[in-house]
């Protein structure tokens, strides 16, 4: 089996993390990608920059540095396997991870284009149907919705492509980089007095006026091998499914990489250094209990956990935001108030119920789906 050190690319772009986030955003224009190796001034690793990221600042990029955004997704070891190199890039939410030796010495990058090749050479793997990998149910906009709603939408959602829905059938969709192209770097050059002849898209604009269109589409019973030389082809990081009944992203088809039997609920926590040790207990106590109600309806995930705490004049305020990621389904909660067993609870019970109400779902549907055979099957006996 292929190592990280045999898919490993030297060839990368890099920005500093003294550079500003304009620039960040001029260079992925530059060389046409999404996401940027950070460096210090002495040329070493510091983590990456994503264009996903930068779509949510406020005030003059000029002025925010790459180093307040950057982000420091899981180090692959030149000798990780395929399957654990698949792993770390679903639970980073990274389409590069940064490949280091064995003295720690950064060494180049792994895409996740290269894993998509991998699957394209496994006759098994590039023949599963794209309805068995896709996210069901996507989140979707109007065409007469504002791009504001749609930055909102994307931001409060940690999504990057939003199909755009006309009378009932897609007609386009938005990511990432539109917002980027078409909306934060006309409006920052304009602010700096570099505009000429460009047109502006207003906040309030309906999206269809930045949507990319006709959007590129693939039916639910094609095989990922097509999806993923379809995306290579044409360059794009996601395609719809027949008329927005999906989406399915290169992360998606990663995810076959992944052994079945591995099927586990993975917990990871930021911003524990700060809590105190009782708060630390208490969090670790409902994280148990959450697993246990979970692990009854799924088996296989990973857990989220960001903890931040806030000095306010009316005393110390926790912010907690939780993110459980399941093939094909992202679901998020938060949670804010001043005592932290109260916040926790909160965040939990908000993320519970979505899991619940989506399942729910999906035995209703699977339950009508089942009435509607049996329907045809009497029929066609008459």
């Amino acid at each position: 089996m292929k190592i990280a050190i045999d898919i490993l690319s030297q060839k990368f772009e890099k920005v500093k993390e003294n550079d500003t986030v304009a620039e960040a955003l001029r260079k992925m224009k530059e060389v046409n990608v999404r996401a940027l190796i950070v460096v210090d001034d002495h040329k070493n690793y510091k983590g990456i920059v994503r264009e996903k990221d930068l779509i949510s600042i406020r005030g003059d990029l000029n002025n925010v540095k790459v180093s307040s955004v950057l982000k420091t997704p899981s180090k692959l070891k030149r000798s990780d396997e395929i399957p654990e190199i698949a792993r770390h890039m679903i639970e980073s939410d990274s389409y590069i991870l940064p490949v280091f030796n064995l003295q720690d010495k950064f060494i180049g990058i792994v895409h996740i284009d290269s894993l998509l090749k991998e699957i394209l050479e496994n006759k098994k793997l590039s023949s599963i149907k794209v309805r068995e990998v896709m996210t069901k149910y996507p989140i979707t906009l109007e065409a007469s919705d504002s791009i504001a709603k749609t930055i909102k939408t994307m931001s409060m959602h940690k999504i990057s492509h939003i199909p755009i829905m006309k009378d009932g059938k897609v007609v386009g969709i938005v990511t990432s980089r539109d917002i980027a192209e078409k909306v934060i770097k006309p409006r920052r050059r304009a602010e700096l007095g570099e505009l000429a002849g460009e047109k502006i898209s207003s906040l309030s604009n309906p999206v269809e006026s930045i949507m990319t269109f006709p959007p590129l589409i693939i039916d639910r019973n094609a095989t990922i091998g097509e999806a993923i030389n379809k995306m290579l082809e044409n360059r794009v990081s996601c395609l719809i499914v027949g008329n927005a009944e999906g989406i399915v992203t290169k992360k998606d088809l990663v995810e076959v990489l992944i052994p079945e039997e591995k099927e586990e609920i993975m917990v990871q926590v930021s911003g524990v250094h700060h809590l105190s040790e009782d708060e630390k207990d208490i969090l670790s106590e409902e994280i148990q209990k959450f697993l246990g109600k979970t692990e009854r309806i799924v088996n296989r995930g990973v857990l989220t956990i960001y903890v931040k705490k806030n000095k306010r004049k009316e005393g110390e305020n926790v912010n907690v935001r939780m993110r459980f990621l399941l093939p094909g389904k992202t679901f998020l909660a938060s949670a804010e108030g001043y005592r932290f067993i109260d916040t926790v609870q909160l965040a939990f019970d908000k993320l519970g119920r979505e899991i619940v109400e989506e399942f729910e779902k999906q035995k209703e549907k699977h339950r009508e789906d089942e009435l509607f055979k049996r329907i045809l099957d009497y029929y066609s006996e008459l």
